[in-house]
């Protein structure tokens, strides 16, 4: 089972998830592989600030292992290489395989029917997800052609992302005092998520400096003498 994931909150969410099945017996043994040095950090950062995590992490002692997950980039770990066969689960970045170690995953396991890949959130348009999920069944992973025979599966509602009304109360919470909001950039998503969105600033918050830039757009972010007044 591979599964891409995103180093910051997806990662640590499908951990926990893995860990609740093996600790309640719905899965009786588990071999998972943590093979993502980002999201080794991050978690090692969740795990010194215990008294942030929610209410239902919070009761249980190790929130982000379990009996059988090994972790490839560290070094106490006795088994740091993922193996190429056998029952296994592959957890690893990038997220919407963009890059990253899931790549080296993907084209050793990605042709086997009896394997399957599990994306847990959305995937943008022209990544590799999205083209997996879609169906294609032939795609290159540095300049080779791979068959997909793998199962695919989707789990929409795994998502570390806020949604349109999350981002609009976050915007609410910086947007007053002296220094105002004056200027948002909307690097991510769809074109149609970002205009959207875009519209709602505007309408609800009233700021109208709102810029939806291309790929390869490089946008100063130095104020001019009148913007700094």
């Amino acid at each position: 089972l591979l599964i891409p994931a995103f180093s910051y909150d997806r990662t640590q969410l499908v951990i926990n998830m893995c860990k609740e099945l093996v600790d309640t017996g719905r899965v009786r043994k588990l071999r998972a592989f943590l093979d993502s040095p980002m999201a080794s950090k991050v978690t090692d950062v969740y795990k010194s600030h215990p008294e942030l995590l929610n209410e239902k992490l919070k009761g249980q002692a190790e929130p982000f292992n379990f009996r059988g997950l090994f972790d490839t980039s560290d070094p106490k770990q006795r088994c740091r290489s993922v193996p190429r066969t056998g029952s296994t689960v592959i957890i690893a970045g990038a997220g919407m395989m963009s890059g990253g170690r899931i790549l080296k995953h993907a084209a050793n396991h990605i042709g086997g029917a009896k394997n399957m890949i599990l994306f847990t959130g959305y995937a943008g348009e022209g990544t590799l997800s999205r083209k997996i999920i879609e169906g294609e069944k032939q795609i290159y992973i540095a300049n080779s052609p791979l068959s997909v025979r793998a199962k695919v599966q989707v789990m929409p509602g795994v998502s570390a992302h806020a949604d349109q009304n999350g981002l609009l109360d976050w915007l609410r919470h910086v947007q007053g005092g002296e220094r105002r909001t004056r200027k948002v950039i909307l690097t991510h998503g769809d074109n149609s998520a970002r205009i959207a969105f875009k519209e709602k600033v505007n309408e609800e918050l009233g700021i109208y400096d709102v810029v939806t830039p291309d790929n390869n757009v490089e946008i100063d972010l130095r104020l001019n003498e009148q913007e700094a007044a």
